[in-house]
């Protein structure tokens, strides 16, 4: 039975990793981003972000954070703010 479970999760996922490219749209995040004074989620630049997907949402907060623009204030729900 276990056998099975697994085969049907490896028939679904995707064969390799996403290597979609996400550098499009940071600079409309680097707008949400100046814009703001406060602090923000994920979910707040994904609805700036029109049309774009949770897996390149966060390539782009992984960029920002990596480039200083941008510091984790909580873990918890993850929350970010500009530097």
């Amino acid at each position: 039975m276990k056998d099975e479970g697994f085969e049907y999760l490896m028939s679904v996922l995707p064969a390799g990793p996403d290597k979609s490219c996400a550098l499009n749209l940071l600079p409309r995040a680097l707008d949400f981003v100046r814009e703001r004074d406060t602090e923000f989620g994920m979910v707040d630049i994904q609805k700036h972000l029109i049309k774009a997907g949770y897996g390149n949402v966060m390539k782009i907060i992984d960029a920002m954070i990596a480039l200083c623009v941008i510091e984790i204030t909580e873990e918890r729900p993850r929350k970010y703010k500009r530097i």
